[in-house]
């Protein structure tokens, strides 16, 4: 593919580098490790917030008859961010949601009406 190069004012094609910014790298080479760390990072947010581990998690189950499942990594933040905005504000004086083993508790021994108050935070806290 051909590309203007506003540059040099040159058609390059898509292998080629404008000799302007050859030149760049050679006197910058800590450039190309910029863009490396850009390009990784990129790549593992995209991996994290993405579901593109769920094709691998399906792979891994045909083989081994598992029901593994993969969330993305931005779901469970915002999981981790519910839970504490439910210690800061609805339960903060009953401590229901100061750790994990408290919410567990609270919502194994709950009634259905603070279920149901539980699930109306739940969905204000959400948004």
């Amino acid at each position: 593919m051909l590309n203007y190069c506003k540059r040099c004012k040159e058609i390059h094609s898509s292998e080629d580098i404008c000799p302007f910014y050859q030149k760049q790298l050679r006197e910058h080479p800590e450039l190309l490790t910029e863009a490396a760390n850009f390009s990784t990072v990129a790549a593992q947010y995209h991996l994290i917030s993405s579901q593109t581990l769920d094709t691998v998690a399906k792979g891994i189950n045909k083989i081994s008859g598992s029901q593994l499942g993969y969330e993305g990594t931005q779901q469970y933040m915002r999981d981790v961010q519910v839970f504490r905005q439910l210690k800061v504000d609805a339960y903060c004086k009953s401590g229901a949601f100061e750790n994990a083993r408290n919410a567990r508790s609270y919502i194994e021994n709950a009634s259905n009406g603070q279920r149901d108050t539980l699930i109306k935070k739940l969905n204000g806290t959400g948004q």
